[in-house]
């Protein structure tokens, strides 16, 4: 009978690393590129107006840049922490000067509370 690692060698693998080629790696993610830039434009055509294009553009080369990054190296959870908590500043920066500007303030009072005044978002 086989005793420790032979019996199971399933469970004993070694890590291997991922393929490191940078050519591989654009043409994984090339379908990515395409999806993230139809839902980023909502399937419009790109805008014009360098207002609306110039954040368009840095959404679209950060998300994809971390996309190829957790592809290339490997390590998805160190590119999507930093995705994610960009994500959540970017939409606290977002939201509340919109909610300020729709209700005149971010903050709730009883009489608020009362009136049902309170949007659910």
């Amino acid at each position: 009978m086989k005793r420790g690692p032979e019996l199971f060698p399933m469970f004993h693998q070694t890590k291997t690393k991922p393929d490191r080629r940078l050519g591989k790696t654009l043409l994984i993610s090339l379908p990515v590129f395409l999806l993230s830039m139809l839902i980023l434009s909502h399937g419009k055509p790109i805008p014009g107006d360098p207002l609306r294009l110039i954040p368009l553009i840095i959404t679209f080369v950060f998300m994809n840049s971390m996309f190829i990054m957790m592809v290339h190296s490997g390590r998805i959870d160190k590119y999507r922490a930093i995705l994610f908590v960009t994500y959540a500043v970017c939409f606290i920066i977002s939201f509340i000067p919109g909610l300020i500007e729709a209700r005149g303030s971010n903050s709730f009072t009883s009489a608020d509370m009362l009136r049902g005044r309170i949007p659910f978002c």
